[in-house]
């Protein structure tokens, strides 16, 4: 894909306010997707298992002594590209991320934080493709290839009457659209996924987890998913 130049104006199929309700519609769908699909761990049960057990016990014996961080600490995940946000409960002063030691009970958080991440490449493919088809596709081609996509962008009435109608029969064959195959289809079946998804129970943010923007590759493309977070207890 050539690069744009400096200043060169980007066109739009869908149009920009409506590129971002869609990308803020995909949002809230995978936040209550992993609040359903991922557990919630019990805050202070997984501290302990972030930390060797003596360090936990010099850090209680002198809590006196110690400053507390309200703010919580960030501690990297080496196994993937996500760090955890701890937020430390009153009586418990903020541990550095230098004594970071996973014991053994701490596998089932990397469990979730694995079965995340590919929840979060799923959805950032969807979020690429959106981009990729606004900026170089006519409306008309997205929906004869992706009428899926189409349909979480239907807060236009000129949109939806689009969407309801028969398929357009004269438009340009998109150039991409052979590499774009195999993302076209993963990102349909996503899509239904995140329709259907239903309410989800609020979670307290004590254990966060933080991806921060990233390339990933998925369905033959290289890209950069947006930073994101999603509450693990």
């Amino acid at each position: 894909m050539a690069r744009r130049k400096r200043g060169e104006t980007v066109s739009s199929a869908l149009g920009a306010g409506t590129v971002t309700a869609a990308v803020k519609w995909i949002d809230e769908r995978f936040r209550r997707m992993c609040a359903l699909h991922l557990p919630a761990f019990e805050h202070r049960a997984m501290i302990c298992e972030m930390f060797d057990p003596d360090v936990i016990s010099r850090v209680m014996a002198a809590r006196d002594d110690l400053s507390y961080s309200h703010h919580g600490c960030e501690y990297g995940l080496t196994s993937l590209p996500a760090k955890l946000f701890v937020k430390f409960p009153g009586d418990i002063p903020s541990i550095a991320a230098s004594r970071f030691c996973p014991q053994p009970g701490f596998e089932a958080v990397l469990d979730a934080a694995r079965a995340a991440h590919e929840l979060y490449a799923r959805v950032e493919l969807v979020k690429h493709v959106l981009r990729h088809v606004d900026s170089s596709w006519s409306l008309a081609a997205i929906r004869v290839y992706w009428p899926a996509g189409l349909s979480i962008c239907t807060e236009r009435a000129d949109l939806a009457a689009l969407m309801s109608g028969d398929p357009p029969t004269n438009y340009k064959v998109p150039p991409t659209l052979g590499r774009s195959l195999p993302a076209l289809r993963e990102t349909a079946n996503t899509i239904t996924e995140l329709r259907f998804v239903p309410d989800a129970p609020a979670v307290n943010g004590n254990l966060t987890l933080m991806f921060y923007r990233q390339s990933i590759e998925r369905a033959g493309l290289t890209f950069f998913g947006d930073q994101t977070q999603i509450a693990l207890g």
